[in-house]
């Protein structure tokens, strides 16, 4: 129990940290903190959630339930980057064609703020989502934890959460993308088999089995490509004119830090 819940506080605020990374890249910087506020709405309708249960159902889903929430938390997770991902390609295209017309700059940021408001709706809700079934199994083992232990048990949930914060920054910093992604998919299946340890077998097996994969996964290059946003490159450059025989860029190389995405740009024009 102590120490599920401290991989699943870990896990949530290591997740908060890098979707914030995240969404510079997929949506406008003003709108950054609203997404942030609706995803947190997902804790609260979790915390509400449990509250309005009996004693005895909580212990049911405390019994039945927490690995489950666990493992669908960490696809949560992968669908929340998949889709902002998607999400950055078709707005990149988007902005392309208003350039290719002709439009210039101001093409760009007319299409940019046209569907800035339905874009910070699905971005908050796809991030709330995690933050709600991680929330459950927080809530869950709180309510079912006896007077006695929940003063050890808040302790597990705020050192976890501490740490989640410190190590995905320091994650991000020295690992690249493919690392942090790895840490905020696996925590949630680490979780997952702590708090499946005591129960049928077949749970720790296949939390085990899915750990392994997920973790290949992440750091295969062709299915990392579907999980990282990536900027439109004509508005990085500012080749606004690209469509039109102007400057072009291509990106050479890329990484991530703590604070960005880092890439190296190559310009051309028609002398090269």
């Amino acid at each position: 129990m102590y120490l599920g819940i401290f991989l699943t506080s870990f896990g949530l605020l290591a997740f908060e940290i890098l979707s914030t990374r995240i969404l510079c890249f997929a949506a406008p910087n003003a709108t950054i903190p609203a997404i942030l506020g609706i995803s947190m709405l997902g804790l609260g309708c979790a915390a509400a959630a449990v509250g309005a249960l009996s004693v005895k159902k909580a212990s049911a889903l405390c019994d039945s339930w927490l690995p489950l929430l666990c493992l669908l938390n960490s696809l949560a997770i992968i669908g929340a980057f998949a889709t902002a991902t998607h999400m950055c390609a078709t707005i990149s295209r988007g902005v392309d064609q208003a350039l290719a017309a002709g439009g210039g700059m101001a093409a760009a940021d007319q299409y940019l703020q046209a569907g800035g408001l339905s874009r910070l709706a699905i971005l908050g809700a796809l991030l709330a989502i995690p933050n709600f079934l991680g929330g459950l199994v927080i809530t869950i083992l709180f309510r079912c934890a006896h007077s006695a232990r929940q003063g050890a048990l808040y302790g597990m949930d705020l050192l976890g959460a501490s740490l989640g914060c410190l190590a995905c920054v320091c994650v991000m910093e020295y690992g690249g993308y493919q690392w942090p992604l790895a840490l905020v998919v696996g925590l949630p299946l680490a979780a997952g088999l702590c708090l499946a340890w005591k129960k049928e077998s077949r749970w720790c097996a296949g939390f085990m089995v899915l750990a392994t994969a997920s973790a290949c996964s992440v750091f295969n290059t062709v299915v990392c490509s579907y999980l990282e946003p990536r900027p439109n490159l004509n508005l990085v450059a500012r080749t606004y004119q690209a469509d039109q025989g102007g400057e072009t860029a291509r990106e050479e190389w890329r990484t991530w830090n703590s604070y960005s995405r880092v890439a190296e740009l190559a310009i051309t024009n028609s002398q090269g």
